[in-house]
């Protein structure tokens, strides 16, 4: 592994015996240490609200979604993007997994998804998909929203695993608060 490489370069630029067993115990050791750093970081950035979904929601009751409905798609969004740091997000705004059709919002694709100038325009597509589709203008809890998108093939994934994935991170970016919306409840 290249950290492995550069800590024993490091020791023998040093004068420290880079030969037999203990160093090698010790440079694994090291290389597990970093690894175990960077996926107790990638966990915490799971379960932290970040700018992106704020920003989102932001965006979202501009378009003038009710803040429930704000709520359940910005944690739609996050789930879809693992917390808005998935590939696919960072490298094409694509806050919901949208694949490309070519739609006039699209400025390209990125492993098959729609890739869109900003993020702006990804929640203009989102925007225009919800209407397209006639969602109803509210829902009554976190369930209905997601059975809905399920019902009309919004995702593959098993439903229970997928409203999951949405209650977390509605856990995430709006715990315990309430969300004014027609009675919605999560």
């Amino acid at each position: 592994m290249k950290v492995r490489s550069s800590i024993i370069s490091r020791m023998r630029s040093r004068g420290y015996n880079t030969r037999g067993p203990s160093l090698l115990v010790l440079v694994t050791l090291v290389t597990l240490f970093v690894i175990l750093l960077k996926t107790l970081n990638r966990r915490k950035q799971m379960t932290l609200p970040n700018e992106v979904g704020q920003y989102v929601y932001q965006l979202l009751r501009k378009e003038w979604f009710s803040e429930a409905q704000a709520a359940f798609i910005t944690a739609q969004a996050a789930h879809e993007t693992a917390n808005f740091t998935s590939s696919v997000f960072t490298h094409s705004n694509n806050c919901f997994g949208f694949k490309f059709i070519d739609h006039v919002l699209e400025v390209g694709q990125y492993k098959g998804y729609g890739s869109y100038a900003t993020i702006e325009d990804c929640i203009k597509r989102y925007t225009d998909y919800y209407k397209k589709k006639k969602y109803p203008g509210t829902f009554i809890s976190v369930e209905d929203f997601v059975h809905t998108l399920k019902e009309n093939n919004y995702f593959e994934a098993p439903e229970a695993e997928y409203l999951t994935g949405v209650k977390f991170f509605m856990n995430v970016y709006f715990p315990s608060e309430h969300i004014s919306g027609a009675g919605a409840t999560w």
